[in-house]
């Protein structure tokens, strides 16, 4: 029985850091007798050193808008909070009360101070006092400036604190203004960590000149001296999992077939360790489908004949973990799409028509997969050559001592 072993590369952006931090501390340790002595371990570094001082900086700036906007709120007031003298919030709904008394059956001139008056259908006025700080603040200094502007002849000063609710408006909006650079520049502190990552939009694990990049090139380095051993990769901080518990079963394997010349089509199943009494189900066309336990080690052979000439699109559905082996050899494939998360350790789509974006992602998916010393077969037929990430995903096959073939 062949032993599954994964080498978990973690997504958290913090817990990425710290391994690149530890496979950089070990490689200093072991010096001229590293085993990473012809990767870009300077680039790595370099990297490594963005990437944590921007994470650094981006906590500290979310936590420091936080603190602002906990200050804004403290002046500003809230709806939840209720009605409490001295916040702004009391002098807007103060204000708002003296001029409706002031302005009553002629409530629309509140507008002039900046309020949103509505009226029904059946004549009845409302003066809307915004809920969110932004319209808030935005109101406080719509009523300050027409204050200011009338002047001596306000009608405000002589009952309400103006100077207070100014002096309140003036840190209000001196937080909330804070809160937001804060907020815009921890943003892009992310973004820069990001990038540096490899966690940025469009970036992968392929993406050079990442950390992400270099600590994958680090694993698959690391598997291919200690093969058979590959716990050894916890020295270097590697969390590695062998033998690992099935994971939950994933949505479908699909493959497009060129039947236009009417051929059987048959499709080997070899079950694996993870076979656990759950069926396979291969759905050829609506409504028909073969089925069967897959057992680890045993060959099974799913098999249809269409009988109109046609291009058909099949299914293979059920605990598809219990994969161990897969074998869709001249079957005139066009086009085969695989989901994450399965443990297959042979695979032969040998001599078929498969576009470049199959093969690709075929040996991405058993790259991803973190399998060791399996084989794949491409080649032949129409075959599409790998390209791009889909070389690079062969390359690190390789290294993990799996046999590759393709055209």
């Amino acid at each position: 029985m062949k032993k599954i072993v994964r080498v978990i590369i973690p997504k958290n952006p913090a817990k990425l850091i710290r391994l690149a931090q530890k496979i950089l501390a070990k490689d200093l340790a072991d010096g001229v007798s590293s085993y990473l002595i012809f990767l870009d371990m300077a680039d790595m570094q370099t990297r490594t050193d963005m990437a944590a001082v921007q994470h650094i900086l981006s906590k500290q700036l979310s936590r420091d808008a936080e603190t602002a906007t906990e200050d804004r709120d403290l002046v500003l007031g809230s709806h939840k909070e209720g009605i409490i003298p001295g916040k702004v919030l009391f002098y807007i709904i103060a204000v708002r009360d003296v001029l409706l008394g002031i302005y009553k059956g002629n409530e629309h001139h509140l507008g002039d101070w900046g309020f949103e008056v509505n009226e029904n259908a059946d004549g009845d006025i409302s003066v809307v006092i915004p809920r969110n700080a932004p319209e808030l603040i935005t109101l406080a200094e719509l009523i300050l400036a027409k204050n200011t502007t009338d002047g001596a002849g306000s009608k405000l000063n002589a009952v309400i604190d103006m100077v207070d609710m100014q002096e309140k408006f003036t840190i209000a909006n001196t937080k909330h203004t804070l809160a937001k650079k804060l907020e815009w520049q921890a943003e892009k502190a992310t973004e820069a960590r990001d990038l540096a990552l490899g966690h940025a939009p469009k970036q992968t694990s392929y993406t050079p000149g990442t950390v992400l990049f270099h600590v994958c090139s680090v694993r698959d380095a690391l598997l291919s001296v200690f093969r058979g051993r590959e716990r050894n990769l916890g020295d270097w901080g590697f969390n590695v999992d062998s033998n690992v518990t099935p994971v939950t079963p994933v949505t479908d394997i699909r493959g497009t077939t060129d039947k236009s010349i009417l051929s059987m089509l048959n499709v080997f199943v070899t079950g694996n360790s993870f076979s656990t009494g759950a069926q396979l189900i291969i759905t050829w066309l609506l409504g028909i489908f073969n089925s069967a336990v897959p057992i680890d080690g045993i060959l099974i052979n799913f098999q249809y004949l269409y009988t109109v000439p046609g291009i058909y699109t099949f299914n293979i559905t059920g605990l598809l973990t219990a994969i161990g082996g897969l074998q869709i050899a001249g079957a005139d494939l066009t086009a085969i799409l695989f989901p994450a998360g399965l443990h297959i350790s042979n695979l032969d789509l040998s001599t078929n028509k498969l576009e470049t974006d199959s093969v690709n992602g075929a040996l991405i998916s058993l790259d991803a997969n973190g399998i060791l010393n399996g084989t794949v077969n491409l080649s032949g037929g129409t075959n599409a050559a790998p390209t791009g990430q889909g070389i690079a995903a062969k390359n690190h096959l390789i290294a993990k001592g799996w046999t590759v073939i393709t055209n």
